[in-house]
């Protein structure tokens, strides 16, 4: 039975606007014809994200443009990487097509090595490097429960995208979240690992593949148990990176150093306690997601209904004692007082640059 997450708003519905359908007809060319753009044309500007199958790094397209793009995110192949990776990663890209949560597939090379895919820009980087490389500054930000809660709902918006399509991640980590805008604009990337379950259900495990070979962290008791990964697997891992991001980007299980351990107390049940600064409803949805039989998980569309009430609360309410003149009296406790509104807000920042958005909140 799915345990369903309580006090739920009114059901959540997503419909494609006209710009998704103009993106989503950006990918019909096939995989492998002549490149439009080589390593030639690339100025890599930083290296920003390194993972077992290449680098992304942020360039600068030097011949022309990239559909109207100049600054992008490269994903740099490393050698030998074997051509069916690849194919599998662009057609999963391919298929997912456009979502303002899931990062833009712009082009790609994959016919001579170096093969590299070229994506929208991802000004800020990866999430996890976001939060560690802010925690002084992110920890004595007011809003920062808010934010997070924010980030985690836009997060949900693209991961439930992924499964209606029936793709699988595999991969679901801070270190794969890119962040074009803070907290609207993180968007998943990183799909090597990510396989279609159209025609099935589950992805099996390899015959003698080693947790070294894995992220066996963010992995679920029945992939150790079974051997299987499906659906209700990502959202699991969904919940190690709440945790991931309610701790400022801290590995998960931080209490155990080898994989044997991990593994041996996710299969017995474990699960990790409530960062310190984690609002409770945040804590909630992680012990939901991590529901030791995966039948019983919510679905995302359930997690976004819940965290989309958050959202509209918090914007909803502000800090009396924020809006009184500096000279002001405050003889009072501050209390929560209602906000009128027309449309749900959620709190963004429009900046380009960490920097100007720690500045601004």
């Amino acid at each position: 039975m799915v345990k369903v997450l309580p006090t739920l708003p009114a059901p959540h519905t997503k419909q494609l606007n006209q710009r998704e359908e103009r993106m989503s007809r950006l990918f019909f060319r096939g995989s492998f014809q002549t490149p439009t753009f080589t390593l030639e044309d690339l100025s890599l500007l930083e290296i920003f994200k390194i993972g077992k199958q290449g680098r992304f790094y942020r360039a600068k397209i030097t011949r022309g443009y990239c559909k109207g793009h100049r600054l992008v995110t490269c994903k740099l192949y490393s050698r030998n990487t074997p051509h069916k990776n690849l194919e599998t990663e662009i057609n999963i890209m391919k298929k997912l097509s456009y979502h303002k949560n899931i990062v833009q597939l712009l082009d790609w090379n994959s016919t001579q090595e170096p093969y590299l895919l070229i994506m929208e820009q991802a000004e800020c980087g990866t999430l996890k490097n976001l939060l560690q490389n802010n925690r002084i500054q992110l920890s004595n930000n007011k809003e920062l429960k808010a934010q997070l809660t924010s980030a985690a709902y836009f997060i949900s918006l693209g991961l439930e995208h992924m499964a209606s399509k029936k793709v699988v991640h595999r991969d679901i980590a801070a270190r794969n979240i890119l962040v074009c805008q803070f907290p609207q604009g993180c968007k998943i990337a990183e799909f090597g690992l990510a396989r279609d379950l159209s025609n099935s259900k589950v992805v099996k495990k390899e015959k003698g593949q080693r947790p070294a070979g894995i992220p066996f962290r963010w992995y679920p008791p029945e992939y150790f148990t079974d051997g299987i990964y499906t659906l209700q697997s990502d959202i699991w891992a969904f919940g190690i990176l709440l945790y991931e991001m309610e701790t400022l980007g801290s590995s998960p299980y931080p209490e155990f150093e080898t994989a044997d351990e991990v593994i041996l107390n996710v299969c017995s049940g474990y699960k990790m306690k409530k960062p310190r600064q984690c609002r409770n409803e945040i804590y909630e949805v992680m012990q939901f997601c991590w529901s030791q039989a995966y039948e019983e998980r919510p679905l995302f569309s359930d997690i976004i209904k819940y965290l989309e009430d958050l959202v509209e609360n918090d914007a909803d309410y502000i800090q009396v004692e924020d809006c009184l003149e500096p000279h002001a009296p405050q003889a009072q406790p501050s209390v929560l007082v209602p906000v009128a509104r027309n449309m749900p807000h959620v709190p963004c920042v429009q900046n380009s640059y960490v920097t100007e958005w720690l500045d601004s909140v």
